[in-house]
């Protein structure tokens, strides 16, 4: 489920960035969805605000969100 979402977070919020976004960094506001939809706080305990899941969520979530990302700027 955390991948089948993060898959199509990627495909909608960061596959289409124009090529001006191509840095280092996510560019603020996909950073902020990112958070929104509990992206930014896989692995954060629960009485912290995080979603309270270990690495096995938190890497198949990374890796659809990576294989969208724009290749990065030298």
């Amino acid at each position: 489920m955390i991948q089948e979402t993060a898959c199509r977070f990627a495909e909608r919020e960061i596959g289409p960035a124009p090529a001006e976004t191509r840095t280092h960094r996510h560019p603020g506001e996909t950073a902020a969805r990112m958070g929104e939809v509990g992206f930014m706080g896989i692995t954060i305990s629960e009485e912290y605000g995080g979603a309270g899941m270990d690495c096995i969520g938190y890497v198949p979530a990374r890796i659809e969100i990576s294989e969208a990302e724009p290749p990065r700027a030298s």
